[in-house]
C-alpha cells in the first residue's frame, strides 16, 4: 500500500516530498523505535514490530499527503478549463 500511494504521487508530479516522507517516516520511526521501547522491552520481537508500527504510520501519513496532491490538482485542473 505505501508503495501505491508513493508511486501515484510520482505520477502526479509530487517527486521530492512522498521520498523525503518515505525515508523519514520508515527509518525515523524504526530509530526512534529502537531509542525508546527497545530499552524497556529489549527482545528481538520489539524491534520485528517495528517494521508493520513504521510501514502503518507512513502509509497513513501518504495517504493525507495524496488527498491533499489530489486536491491541489483538482484545483488546478479546474482552474485551466475555466
Amino acid at each position: 500500500i505505501l508503495d501505491c500511494f508513493v508511486g501515484s504521487l510520482r505520477g502526479m508530479g509530487f517527486t521530492i516530498f512522498p521520498t523525503i516522507l518515505t525515508i523519514v517516516g520508515i527509518c525515523g520511526i524504526r530509530l526512534i523505535w529502537i531509542a525508546t521501547v527497545f530499552p524497556i522491552a529489549a527482545t528481538l520481537q520489539s524491534i520485528y514490530v517495528s517494521f508493520p508500527i513504521s510501514w502503518a504510520i507512513t502509509s497513513i501519513l501518504q495517504c493525507i499527503y495524496w488527498i491533499y496532491a489530489k486536491h491541489k490538482l483538482s484545483k488546478q485542473f479546474a482552474a485551466e478549463i475555466a
